[in-house]
This record gives structure tokens, sequence and C-alpha cells, in this order.
């Protein structure tokens, strides 16, 4: 097991709530409930790291940044606004809350095939971590 991973286990270890699942190079924390979403860290190696929310993803060059953006998603303080058509999700929004107001931070996307079908959105939010700063 490696640092990055060791050192999210520490900080995961007041959330007795928390449902994780460990390998040599990445940690998953499934949602507490189908309204939130898995999120995970990879260590790549080589100082280079990937943050999932879901689907939506980001990479990171600092195990700082990498840490905290895990956490972040852990948090009631982002959520993600997923679109569908169908059945099927195509557009992951990574928004944040702003005096109350929910703003787009970033998105990710897949080509979508069912272009004429009737676009449809839900929204995932965990709440591990109620307070960012704990």
């Amino acid at each position: 097991m490696n640092k990055t991973i060791n050192e999210i286990i520490n900080r995961l270890k007041k959330y007795q709530e928390a449902d994780f699942e460990l390998d040599s190079d990445s940690i998953i924390v499934h949602p507490k409930n189908k309204n939130g979403f898995p999120v995970v860290l990879i260590d790549n190696g080589k100082g280079n790291f990937t943050v999932e929310y879901d689907f939506w993803h980001e990479e990171f060059k600092s195990e700082e940044e990498a840490i905290s953006c895990f956490g972040y998603g852990l948090s009631n303080e982002c959520r993600l606004k997923v679109k569908k058509r169908g059945n099927k999700r195509i557009k992951w929004t990574l928004q944040f809350n702003k005096n109350g107001n929910w703003e787009d931070e970033s998105t990710v996307a897949i080509f979508d095939f069912q272009f004429w079908k009737k676009s449809e959105y839900e929204f995932l939010q965990n709440d591990l971590i109620k307070n960012i700063s704990e």
C-alpha cells in the first residue's frame, strides 16, 4: 500500500460509516445511498493521480491537490449534475455551492448516440463529510 492511500485511510478513520475498498494503487469510497456517487483516487505513479466521481474525473500532479479533491467529493459541498438520454448517462458536471446557488465547475461527457431522445437530469451528492474543513 502506498503512502497516498495510507493518508486517505487515516483521514477516513473518523468516518465509521465510510464503506471503502482498496487495492495497491487505488481506493474507492462507495456512496451511502442511491443519491450519492462513488469517489475514487488512483495513484498512477511518478506523482500523477486521478480522482473520479462516478464518470467525472480529473488528473493531478500534486498529491495534496488529489487528496483534497478526493475529500471534496465525499462532502456535501459539491454535487454531480448528470445528463441522461433514455436511461443512458452521457454528461457529468461537477457543481459547487456558492452562496446557496449551484455553479458549474467542469464537465466530462461521452458521445451521445441517442441525440433525438429527451434529456433528463439527476443530481448526485455525497454527505459523508458535512464540513470540508474537518
